[in-house]
């Protein structure tokens, strides 16, 4: 079962992340249909067990997901495919890095189809790769706000 998430509204001006963290407390049961805990917790050990660094790793993929999406867009509005490349490749290892698999996964099939397919033809891809970059945004959001006890 996919959740389905309503479209937010954003306002051009920033609020400090006060509407994220909102959203990320109201999206923290679905965290893991987004990110894979394990992988997750992989990044903490790449990162020599320092919460501080994986918070840092964290935010700024948060923080530049909107960047991200929009160069993604501008790419595929403006045929340019390495653009395009680049940037899928940006967001494909992100996502395996903090365990957004399903994002990776379709990050990596946008990459496969911009080697065999038009450009054009691979947009009807952007909005499954958008959609779940913002849901992964909200369930590492939430993550970082309420992390799993440990056992």
């Amino acid at each position: 079962m996919r959740l389905v998430v309503p479209h937010r509204h954003r306002d051009e001006t920033s609020d400090g992340g006060g509407s994220r963290r909102r959203a990320a407390r109201a999206f923290a049961w679905s965290t893991s249909e987004y990110i894979d805990e394990a992988a997750f917790a992989a990044l903490l050990v790449d990162m020599s067990g320092d919460d501080e660094s994986t918070r840092r790793f964290v935010e700024d993929f948060v923080s530049l997901w909107e960047t991200r999406a929009q160069r993604l867009t501008n790419a595929f509005a403006e045929e340019e495919t390495e653009a395009a490349y680049v940037v899928l490749l940006s967001i494909r290892a992100s996502a395996r890095m903090l365990g957004a698999i399903p994002l990776e996964a379709a990050a990596l099939r946008m990459l496969a189809a911009l080697q065999t397919t038009e450009l054009l033809a691979c947009s009807v891809q952007i909005a499954d790769v958008l959609e779940l970059g913002e849901n992964s945004c909200l369930a590492l959001t939430a993550r970082l706000a309420h992390p799993p006890a440990c056992a």
